[in-house]
């Protein structure tokens, strides 16, 4: 990578930057007693410190992190080890063992050194040198030290610094309102849902809905010869308002007598020799079965739980871990069957199951389960108190007509969140491009008049070697003398991954200005 004229390229030990780990400790406290410790959740994806979760322990060491000081991680997952923050606080903070503190030299700008190095982070350098452990990874203080790094003149870094801030601040506001856009998509699919199954989206006209209570009892003669048990009546604390011509059944009511509500097999999984597919709480994600493959189980698990296959036009729902999944069975899975922790629907003819899949997904039927879940750990909702579930029944042609204008505007949403996902993708994108821009010399124009970052060096290394004589330092044990910093000791930062690099230097300049 060539650089500007001007700048040079050398490592943090070369640089001298002093680095001092933290300290461990297990007796944090949120009650503000003590000072506050930095942990690694303390600095965020985009390298800004974040107090929201701040510890606070009891300590009387000087081991202190203040105003101007970079903090890097140096122990966490993988893909996290190296997320760097200049340390703006007024106030002085201790901080983990899983920190780094870095402290630059005179002439070096913190801010614009702390940037790089999260730039690093971001596009993958420390991934390549860290050793990993067993449930972690991590960055040793010496090969941190070994980090090279690239440094512009002095006074260009304070420019990259302040360019940075303005366009980033930008990037920034645009991030949280389409954050807040993105979090408002499953509310407004909520509210949409809501909206069709309390008679707000379509009224309907002057037809009647059935008497689901004798539908059920002609599908129970057709085929038994046993006694017929009544549903249960839908739970009356849970009735919503209506319009004059819908009616209100209880769940189990709606559904066929013999093909009642249940849960499905209990233990499906089975090492090999699976060959009957069966649906789970996770296949159940985004409320469809469209497009998932499913795990199979043996044909005896199937043979033991044959009354919980499922056939098309059946609905089933997550009873069990997560209550706000539901699905209707499309066609071609016809035999397949259900966990333990899913529960099977089969509605009567007059109750459109996507309809009734509507209803599940309202806030009527959300706050419902929710109020009946019952655990500790993992929460689940029992079939009795799934079997009592009020829902609100319009005439059948209203249902239809509920189901296309839901559909349609679920298109509009799904569009919207899409386009929301893109520009947060390409926000995300357009960060990358800054910074890559800003440690490669192409964001800021370079002025002649500045001293060369290399008489910069050369003036640090002679400020080194001038402590060195004088002797300063000698009631401590002197750290390992680095290399010389000179335009030969260190390759030059490595460029980002091509598809870390989201677009050609002047897509990027044309973003700029945002």
């Amino acid at each position: 990578m060539e650089l500007p004229s001007g700048w040079t390229t050398t490592t943090l030990g070369s640089l001298e930057v002093k680095a001092q780990p933290g300290f461990a400790s297990g007796q944090h406290n949120r009650d503000g007693q003590g000072v506050l410790h930095l942990r690694p959740m303390n600095v965020t994806r985009e390298g800004e410190l974040d107090l929201a979760d701040a510890r606070y322990v009891v300590d009387d060491s000087d081991r202190r992190v203040t105003r101007g000081d970079i903090l890097f991680n140096n122990t966490n997952s993988p893909t996290l080890v190296g997320k760097t923050a200049f340390f703006h606080l007024k106030q002085s903070a201790a901080y983990s063992n899983h920190m780094t503190r870095l402290r630059p030299p005179l002439g070096i700008v913190p801010k614009f050194l702390a940037t790089q190095l999260h730039w690093l982070w971001m596009s993958g350098y420390f991934r390549e040198v860290l050793n990993n452990h067993v449930n972690q990874a991590s960055v040793a203080t010496k090969k941190l030290l070994e980090t090279p790094i690239a440094i512009p003149p002095t006074a260009e870094q304070h420019r990259i610094v302040e360019a940075l801030e303005d366009h980033i601040s930008h990037l920034d506001a645009a991030s949280q309102s389409l954050a807040h856009a993105q979090a408002l998509a499953p509310l407004c699919r909520r509210a949409l849902y809501t909206a069709a199954t309390e008679g707000t989206l379509e009224i309907g006209g002057d037809d009647f809905v059935p008497d689901f209570l004798e539908l059920r009892r002609e599908c129970w003669r057709s085929t038994q010869s046993k006694k017929y048990k009544d549903p249960v009546s839908p739970d009356p604390a849970y009735i919503p308002q209506l319009p004059p011509n819908w009616r209100v059944y209880s769940l189990e009511a709606l559904t066929n007598p013999i093909r009642i509500i249940r849960y499905g097999i209990l233990m499906p999984k089975v090492k090999s020799g699976g060959t009957i597919p069966y649906v789970e709480v996770k296949d159940l994600k985004d409320c469809t079965l469209h497009g998932k493959e499913l795990h199979l189980t043996s044909e005896d698990l199937d043979e033991q739980f044959a009354g919980a296959r499922i056939r098309p036009g059946d609905v089933l729902i997550a009873v069990r871990g997560s209550y706000d999944r539901s699905a209707v069975v499309p066609p071609g899975l016809k035999g397949a069957n259900v966990s333990r922790d899913v529960a099977r629907i089969s509605p009567l003819p007059g109750i459109d199951p996507e309809y009734l899949h509507l209803y599940l997904q309202s806030s009527f039927a959300q706050r419902y389960l929710k109020a009946h879940a019952r655990g500790v750990a993992v929460k689940g909702v029992n079939i009795a108190s799934i079997r009592a579930l009020p829902v609100s029944v319009p005439p059948p042609s209203t249902q239809k007509r509920i189901v296309q204008k839901v559909q349609q505007r679920l298109t509009a949403i799904e569009a919207a969140a899409k386009a929301v996902d893109l520009s947060i993708a390409r926000s995300a994108a357009l960060r990358r491009g800054l910074l890559n821009r800003a440690f490669t010399g192409h964001l800021v124009p370079q002025d002649p008049t500045d001293e060369p970052a290399s008489v910069l060096l050369d003036r640090i290394r002679a400020e080194r070697e001038a402590e060195s004589r004088s002797g300063k330092g000698k009631a401590r044990r002197a750290p390992r003398r680095p290399h010389k910093a000179t335009t030969t000791d260190a390759a030059p930062p490595p460029p980002p991954p091509a598809a870390s690099i989201p677009a050609p230097t002047n897509a990027v300049q044309q973003e700029l200005p945002l």
